[in-house]
């Protein structure tokens, strides 16, 4: 019936080879992004560090007791925010009155758990830097997120002259 089972085979052969170099090399790239993303996330956590020790005048003592509280609640806080956001999709797309009236609990739930996870930091940074510097402390995430915004906006704008003196 077939006259050419050994061209077949190579056809076959062929495109399994091509579709797991394609899939390799997409796993491989997902990879490298993540390193990326995973050393750009450093560089911010180092920056937004030495903006707090700045801002909040911190000694080398404070900061060694600071930074490993401040990233405990900086990471639960970030995790709490994200299942917010996830809950709030929900709403979207719940089906029936009580899917969506359990999602709006559980969102009611996280917030109220967001909240004391910030009255926990609070005090807890009272205790190891003061109530002067926990007071400073409130507004310093918006603070550190202008700052870097900024920063880009300086460097999109520094790029873009760049490009406009090249010929």
């Amino acid at each position: 019936m077939n006259k050419h089972p050994n061209k077949m085979k190579k056809q076959i052969t062929y495109w399994l080879i091509m579709t797991i170099m394609v899939m390799a090399q997409k796993t491989f790239s997902q990879a490298s992004e993540k390193r990326e993303k995973d050393g750009a996330g450093k560089k911010i956590e180092h920056l937004r560090n030495e903006f707090y020790k700045e801002k909040l005048n911190l000694n080398e003592e404070q900061q060694k007791q600071f930074n490993p509280v401040f990233q405990e609640h900086h990471q639960k806080m970030k995790t709490y925010r994200k299942e917010i956001k996830t809950i709030q999709a929900g709403c979207k797309n719940a089906q029936t009155e009580n899917a969506l009236k359990g999602q709006i609990e559980k969102q009611e739930q996280l917030k109220k758990k967001l909240a004391e996870e910030e009255a926990q930091f609070q005090n807890q940074c009272i205790s190891l830097i003061g109530v002067e510097k926990t007071a400073l402390l409130i507004g310093l995430d918006d603070e550190f997120r202008k700052e870097m915004k900024k920063r880009i906006q300086e460097r999109k704008k520094e790029k873009n002259k760049v490009k406009k003196q090249q010929p």
